[in-house]
Protein backbone atom coordinates (compact mmCIF):
# COMPACT_ATOMS: atom_id res chain seq x y z
CA UNK A 1 0.00 0.00 0.00
CA UNK A 2 1.36 3.15 -1.07
CA UNK A 3 1.06 6.36 0.48
CA UNK A 4 2.95 9.68 0.81
CA UNK A 5 5.00 11.43 4.23
CA UNK A 6 7.24 13.58 2.22
CA UNK A 7 6.12 17.49 1.24
CA UNK A 8 7.11 17.08 -2.12
CA UNK A 9 4.57 14.55 -2.25
CA UNK A 10 1.88 15.71 -0.53
CA UNK A 11 2.01 19.85 -2.32
CA UNK A 12 -1.44 20.35 -2.60
CA UNK A 13 -3.00 18.91 0.63
CA UNK A 14 -0.07 21.17 2.69
CA UNK A 15 -0.82 24.01 0.40
CA UNK A 16 -4.61 23.84 1.58
CA UNK A 17 -3.44 23.79 4.92
CA UNK A 18 -1.21 26.42 4.55
CA UNK A 19 -4.09 28.45 3.61
CA UNK A 20 -6.20 27.84 6.77
CA UNK A 21 -9.17 26.48 5.07
CA UNK A 22 -9.85 23.76 7.51
CA UNK A 23 -9.41 26.05 10.72
CA UNK A 24 -12.94 26.29 11.34
CA UNK A 25 -13.94 22.62 10.56
CA UNK A 26 -10.41 20.53 11.33
CA UNK A 27 -9.90 17.43 9.52
CA UNK A 28 -11.53 14.62 11.91
CA UNK A 29 -9.48 11.53 11.98
CA UNK A 30 -10.40 8.42 14.00
CA UNK A 31 -7.22 6.81 14.86
CA UNK A 32 -8.60 2.86 15.86
CA UNK A 33 -5.34 1.66 17.63
CA UNK A 34 -3.87 4.24 18.32
CA UNK A 35 -0.28 2.70 19.64
CA UNK A 36 2.48 4.58 19.19
CA UNK A 37 0.75 7.44 18.11
CA UNK A 38 -0.44 9.55 14.94
CA UNK A 39 1.44 8.05 11.45
CA UNK A 40 3.42 10.90 10.02
CA UNK A 41 1.48 10.85 6.50
CA UNK A 42 -1.58 12.63 8.56
CA UNK A 43 1.38 15.58 9.42
CA UNK A 44 0.22 17.10 5.72
CA UNK A 45 -3.22 18.71 7.60
CA UNK A 46 -1.06 20.28 10.35
CA UNK A 47 -1.84 21.60 12.39
CA UNK A 48 -6.13 21.95 11.23
CA UNK A 49 -6.43 18.06 12.24
CA UNK A 50 -8.08 16.80 15.01
CA UNK A 51 -7.30 12.96 16.03
CA UNK A 52 -9.90 10.51 18.21
CA UNK A 53 -7.63 7.77 19.17
CA UNK A 54 -8.74 5.11 20.87
CA UNK A 55 -6.02 2.71 22.51
CA UNK A 56 -7.35 -0.26 24.89
CA UNK A 57 -3.26 -0.64 26.50
CA UNK A 58 -4.44 1.84 29.11
CA UNK A 59 -0.40 2.34 29.64
CA UNK A 60 0.10 3.06 26.20
CA UNK A 61 -2.86 5.20 25.95
CA UNK A 62 -1.87 7.53 29.15
CA UNK A 63 1.82 7.65 27.68
CA UNK A 64 -0.26 9.48 24.26
CA UNK A 65 -2.17 11.57 26.77
CA UNK A 66 1.40 12.77 28.08
CA UNK A 67 3.10 13.59 24.40
CA UNK A 68 3.54 17.26 23.59
CA UNK A 69 1.49 17.80 19.87
CA UNK A 70 0.60 20.72 18.18
CA UNK A 71 -2.73 19.85 16.91
CA UNK A 72 -5.95 18.06 18.49
CA UNK A 73 -6.31 14.96 20.22
CA UNK A 74 -8.86 13.20 22.58
CA UNK A 75 -7.98 9.58 23.80
CA UNK A 76 -10.11 7.07 24.21
CA UNK A 77 -8.66 4.53 26.98
CA UNK A 78 -10.81 1.29 26.01
CA UNK A 79 -11.31 -1.05 23.38
CA UNK A 80 -14.48 -1.68 20.58
CA UNK A 81 -16.30 -3.88 19.91
CA UNK A 82 -19.67 -4.97 18.12
CA UNK A 83 -21.44 -4.55 21.39
CA UNK A 84 -20.66 -2.42 25.13
CA UNK A 85 -19.73 -5.04 27.72
CA UNK A 86 -16.28 -6.17 29.31
CA UNK A 87 -14.18 -8.49 26.54
CA UNK A 88 -11.36 -10.82 26.73
CA UNK A 89 -7.83 -9.80 25.40
CA UNK A 90 -5.72 -11.98 24.41
CA UNK A 91 -2.37 -10.50 25.03
CA UNK A 92 0.23 -11.69 22.49
CA UNK A 93 4.37 -11.94 22.83
CA UNK A 94 4.28 -9.35 20.32
CA UNK A 95 1.92 -6.88 21.75
CA UNK A 96 0.95 -5.28 18.72
CA UNK A 97 -0.15 -8.37 17.96
CA UNK A 98 -2.41 -8.47 20.50
CA UNK A 99 -6.15 -10.06 19.57
CA UNK A 100 -9.71 -9.94 20.94
CA UNK A 101 -9.60 -13.38 18.87
CA UNK A 102 -7.98 -16.23 19.78
CA UNK A 103 -6.06 -17.94 16.82
CA UNK A 104 -6.15 -21.21 15.66
CA UNK A 105 -2.68 -22.50 17.08
CA UNK A 106 -2.40 -25.49 14.89
CA UNK A 107 -2.71 -22.87 12.11
CA UNK A 108 -0.55 -20.49 13.52
CA UNK A 109 2.27 -23.17 14.60
CA UNK A 110 3.12 -23.82 11.15
CA UNK A 111 3.99 -20.35 10.59
CA UNK A 112 7.45 -18.45 11.13
CA UNK A 113 5.19 -15.36 13.09
CA UNK A 114 4.34 -18.21 15.59
CA UNK A 115 6.15 -16.70 18.89
CA UNK A 116 4.95 -13.02 17.80
CA UNK A 117 1.06 -14.82 18.45
CA UNK A 118 1.86 -16.87 21.61
CA UNK A 119 0.08 -15.61 24.29
CA UNK A 120 0.93 -14.58 27.10
CA UNK A 121 -2.05 -13.62 29.53
CA UNK A 122 -5.83 -12.79 29.10
CA UNK A 123 -7.43 -9.86 30.35
CA UNK A 124 -10.91 -8.49 30.74
CA UNK A 125 -11.35 -5.15 29.75
CA UNK A 126 -13.91 -2.73 28.94
CA UNK A 127 -15.18 -2.10 25.76
CA UNK A 128 -17.70 0.09 24.05
CA UNK A 129 -19.61 0.01 20.46
CA UNK A 130 -19.67 3.08 18.41
CA UNK A 131 -22.97 3.55 18.03
CA UNK A 132 -23.69 3.88 22.22
CA UNK A 133 -20.67 6.85 21.49
CA UNK A 134 -21.58 8.75 18.46
CA UNK A 135 -22.59 11.68 20.08
CA UNK A 136 -19.42 11.96 21.55
CA UNK A 137 -17.74 12.04 18.32
CA UNK A 138 -19.37 14.53 16.33
CA UNK A 139 -18.32 14.53 12.72
CA UNK A 140 -15.47 12.41 11.43
CA UNK A 141 -13.89 12.38 8.11
CA UNK A 142 -11.75 9.67 8.16
CA UNK A 143 -11.20 6.05 9.64
CA UNK A 144 -7.58 4.59 10.40
CA UNK A 145 -8.39 0.92 11.94
CA UNK A 146 -6.03 -1.56 13.06
CA UNK A 147 -7.41 -3.99 15.60
CA UNK A 148 -6.16 -7.47 14.98
CA UNK A 149 -8.77 -8.63 13.00
CA UNK A 150 -11.87 -7.23 15.24
CA UNK A 151 -12.55 -4.24 12.49
CA UNK A 152 -15.52 -5.91 11.29
CA UNK A 153 -16.93 -6.25 14.68
CA UNK A 154 -16.20 -2.30 15.45
CA UNK A 155 -17.94 -1.83 12.24
CA UNK A 156 -20.80 -3.77 12.49
CA UNK A 157 -21.46 -1.79 15.83
CA UNK A 158 -21.00 1.50 14.42
CA UNK A 159 -23.29 1.91 11.59
CA UNK A 160 -24.56 4.94 12.33
CA UNK A 161 -21.21 5.99 11.80
CA UNK A 162 -20.32 3.70 8.40
CA UNK A 163 -23.48 4.83 6.84
CA UNK A 164 -22.73 8.82 7.09
CA UNK A 165 -22.45 10.58 4.09
CA UNK A 166 -19.47 12.51 5.85
CA UNK A 167 -17.56 9.83 6.51
CA UNK A 168 -14.99 10.15 2.93
CA UNK A 169 -13.44 7.11 3.73
CA UNK A 170 -11.16 4.45 5.79
CA UNK A 171 -7.78 2.41 5.96
CA UNK A 172 -8.43 -1.06 7.30
CA UNK A 173 -6.24 -4.22 8.40
CA UNK A 174 -8.08 -7.09 6.71
CA UNK A 175 -7.09 -10.64 6.85
CA UNK A 176 -6.92 -13.68 4.44
CA UNK A 177 -6.70 -16.87 6.23
CA UNK A 178 -9.37 -18.50 8.74
CA UNK A 179 -6.93 -19.75 10.78
CA UNK A 180 -7.16 -16.81 12.49
CA UNK A 181 -9.92 -17.28 13.56
CA UNK A 182 -11.06 -13.76 12.26
CA UNK A 183 -13.63 -12.55 9.97
CA UNK A 184 -11.75 -12.26 6.75
CA UNK A 185 -11.22 -9.83 3.47
CA UNK A 186 -14.40 -11.32 1.48
CA UNK A 187 -16.31 -10.74 4.91
CA UNK A 188 -15.38 -6.90 5.58
CA UNK A 189 -15.04 -6.02 1.96
CA UNK A 190 -19.17 -6.91 1.48
CA UNK A 191 -19.91 -5.03 4.98
CA UNK A 192 -18.16 -2.05 3.52
CA UNK A 193 -20.32 -2.08 -0.05
CA UNK A 194 -23.53 -2.38 1.93
CA UNK A 195 -22.33 1.02 3.71
CA UNK A 196 -21.74 2.75 0.23
CA UNK A 197 -18.28 2.49 0.37
CA UNK A 198 -15.63 1.28 -2.40
CA UNK A 199 -12.45 -0.41 -2.88
CA UNK A 200 -9.68 1.93 -3.66
CA UNK A 201 -6.14 -0.13 -3.07
CA UNK A 202 -5.58 -3.44 -1.19
CA UNK A 203 -1.68 -4.22 0.01
CA UNK A 204 -0.88 -7.71 1.46
CA UNK A 205 1.90 -9.30 3.45
CA UNK A 206 3.20 -12.98 2.92
CA UNK A 207 4.03 -15.55 5.57
CA UNK A 208 6.80 -18.44 4.93
CA UNK A 209 5.89 -21.78 6.73
CA UNK A 210 8.56 -23.15 9.37
CA UNK A 211 10.08 -26.04 7.40
CA UNK A 212 11.73 -23.67 4.97
CA UNK A 213 11.32 -19.74 5.43
CA UNK A 214 12.04 -17.59 2.79
CA UNK A 215 13.86 -13.88 3.39
CA UNK A 216 12.33 -11.35 6.40
CA UNK A 217 10.84 -8.93 5.33
CA UNK A 218 10.45 -7.14 8.78
CA UNK A 219 10.98 -8.72 12.91
CA UNK A 220 8.79 -7.93 15.60
CA UNK A 221 10.03 -7.85 19.26
CA UNK A 222 9.40 -8.73 22.02
CA UNK A 223 6.93 -7.16 24.71
CA UNK A 224 8.69 -8.21 27.64
CA UNK A 225 12.36 -6.99 26.39
CA UNK A 226 12.12 -4.69 22.85
CA UNK A 227 15.47 -5.43 21.81
CA UNK A 228 14.44 -9.69 21.28
CA UNK A 229 13.82 -10.12 17.69
CA UNK A 230 10.59 -11.77 16.42
CA UNK A 231 10.26 -13.51 13.31
CA UNK A 232 7.63 -11.75 11.16
CA UNK A 233 6.59 -11.64 7.39
CA UNK A 234 8.67 -12.75 4.80
CA UNK A 235 9.24 -12.23 0.53
CA UNK A 236 7.48 -15.19 -0.15
CA UNK A 237 4.81 -17.45 1.82
CA UNK A 238 1.05 -17.16 1.61
CA UNK A 239 -0.91 -13.82 1.74
CA UNK A 240 -1.88 -13.58 5.31
CA UNK A 241 -2.57 -9.88 6.06
CA UNK A 242 -3.33 -6.80 4.21
CA UNK A 243 -4.71 -3.15 4.26
CA UNK A 244 -7.19 -2.42 2.11
CA UNK A 245 -8.00 1.71 1.40
CA UNK A 246 -12.14 2.68 0.94
CA UNK A 247 -13.66 5.46 -0.17
CA UNK A 248 -16.92 6.71 -0.52
CA UNK A 249 -17.56 7.69 -4.56
CA UNK A 250 -19.04 11.50 -4.58
CA UNK A 251 -19.21 11.71 -8.05
CA UNK A 252 -20.83 8.24 -8.78
CA UNK A 253 -23.59 8.71 -6.34
CA UNK A 254 -24.58 12.29 -7.14
CA UNK A 255 -23.72 13.29 -3.33
CA UNK A 256 -23.46 17.13 -2.52
CA UNK A 257 -20.29 17.58 -0.50
CA UNK A 258 -19.71 20.66 0.79
CA UNK A 259 -16.83 22.43 -0.26
CA UNK A 260 -14.62 21.50 2.74
CA UNK A 261 -15.64 17.82 2.51
CA UNK A 262 -14.52 17.87 -1.06
CA UNK A 263 -10.81 19.23 -0.55
CA UNK A 264 -10.47 16.94 2.46
CA UNK A 265 -11.31 14.01 0.16
CA UNK A 266 -8.51 15.16 -2.19
CA UNK A 267 -6.17 15.97 0.71
CA UNK A 268 -6.47 12.24 1.81
CA UNK A 269 -6.64 10.74 -2.23
CA UNK A 270 -3.36 12.53 -2.53
CA UNK A 271 -1.88 11.20 0.73
CA UNK A 272 -2.72 7.96 -0.80
CA UNK A 273 -1.16 8.35 -3.69
CA UNK A 274 -4.10 8.52 -5.72
CA UNK A 275 -3.59 12.09 -7.43
CA UNK A 276 -5.82 11.28 -10.17
CA UNK A 277 -8.74 10.27 -8.32
CA UNK A 278 -7.86 14.27 -6.54
CA UNK A 279 -7.98 15.87 -9.93
CA UNK A 280 -11.41 14.19 -11.01
CA UNK A 281 -12.87 15.29 -7.78
CA UNK A 282 -11.85 19.04 -8.01
CA UNK A 283 -12.40 19.20 -11.42
CA UNK A 284 -16.10 17.85 -10.98
CA UNK A 285 -16.77 20.22 -8.62
CA UNK A 286 -14.46 23.38 -9.88
CA UNK A 287 -17.15 25.29 -9.26
CA UNK A 288 -17.44 24.99 -5.50
CA UNK A 289 -13.54 24.94 -5.67
CA UNK A 290 -13.18 28.36 -6.70
CA UNK A 291 -15.09 30.28 -4.39
CA UNK A 292 -11.92 29.29 -1.58
CA UNK A 293 -9.10 28.51 -3.42
CA UNK A 294 -8.05 28.52 -7.58
CA UNK A 295 -9.07 25.01 -8.58
CA UNK A 296 -6.52 25.10 -11.37
CA UNK A 297 -3.91 25.98 -8.89
CA UNK A 298 -4.59 22.53 -6.90
CA UNK A 299 -4.15 20.71 -10.43
CA UNK A 300 -1.13 21.33 -11.36
CA UNK A 301 0.28 20.42 -7.62
CA UNK A 302 -0.66 17.30 -8.18
CA UNK A 303 0.50 16.79 -11.72
CA UNK A 304 3.57 18.46 -10.30
CA UNK A 305 4.11 15.37 -7.97
CA UNK A 306 3.35 13.18 -10.95
CA UNK A 307 5.63 14.94 -13.90
CA UNK A 308 7.97 16.27 -11.89
CA UNK A 309 7.87 19.33 -12.29
CA UNK A 310 8.57 18.58 -15.69
CA UNK A 311 4.81 19.73 -17.15
CA UNK A 312 1.87 21.92 -16.51
CA UNK A 313 -1.26 19.93 -16.44
CA UNK A 314 -2.26 20.67 -20.27
CA UNK A 315 0.93 19.62 -21.53
CA UNK A 316 0.80 16.51 -19.25
CA UNK A 317 -2.45 15.74 -20.64
CA UNK A 318 -1.74 16.33 -24.26
CA UNK A 319 1.37 14.23 -24.35
CA UNK A 320 -0.47 11.00 -22.64
CA UNK A 321 -2.75 11.10 -24.76
CA UNK A 322 -0.09 11.23 -27.94
CA UNK A 323 1.59 8.10 -26.08
CA UNK A 324 4.01 10.27 -25.57
CA UNK A 325 8.04 8.27 -24.13
CA UNK A 326 7.49 9.55 -21.39
CA UNK A 327 4.77 8.15 -20.16
CA UNK A 328 5.40 4.35 -21.42
CA UNK A 329 6.70 1.85 -18.81
CA UNK A 330 10.60 1.80 -17.73
CA UNK A 331 12.07 -1.20 -20.11
CA UNK A 332 13.37 -4.08 -17.61
CA UNK A 333 17.16 -3.63 -18.81
CA UNK A 334 17.10 0.24 -18.36
CA UNK A 335 15.19 -0.37 -14.84
CA UNK A 336 17.25 -1.08 -12.10
CA UNK A 337 16.16 -4.32 -9.49
CA UNK A 338 15.33 -3.01 -6.08
CA UNK A 339 17.00 -4.91 -2.92
CA UNK A 340 13.25 -6.63 -2.23
CA UNK A 341 13.51 -7.90 -6.22
CA UNK A 342 17.30 -9.23 -5.88
CA UNK A 343 16.40 -11.35 -2.94
CA UNK A 344 13.08 -12.47 -4.32
CA UNK A 345 15.32 -13.13 -7.34
CA UNK A 346 17.06 -16.02 -4.74
CA UNK A 347 14.70 -18.10 -4.59
CA UNK A 348 13.14 -17.93 -8.21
Amino acid sequence: MHYNNTPDMTRMTRHIASLRLFKDEPFVLMDIGAREGLKSHWEAFFPDIKVLAFELDPIEAERLEKLPRNYAMKIFPHALARQSGRRALHVHRDPYSSSLFRENKSFIDRLMLRDAFEIVSTEMINAKCIDDIRGDLGDVDFVDIDTEGAELEIFSGGKSLLTDPGLLGLFTEVRFHEGFNTPVFSEVDLFLRSCGFSLYDLGYYLESRRALPYPLLMDKRDAADRSVKIFGVTTHGQIVFGDALYFRDSIASGTNLKVEKILKQACVFEIFGKNDCAAELILANKDKVDKVVPHANLIELLVAEMAGGRFKYGEYIDRYMKHDDAFRPISAPERKPSVGEKIRALFR
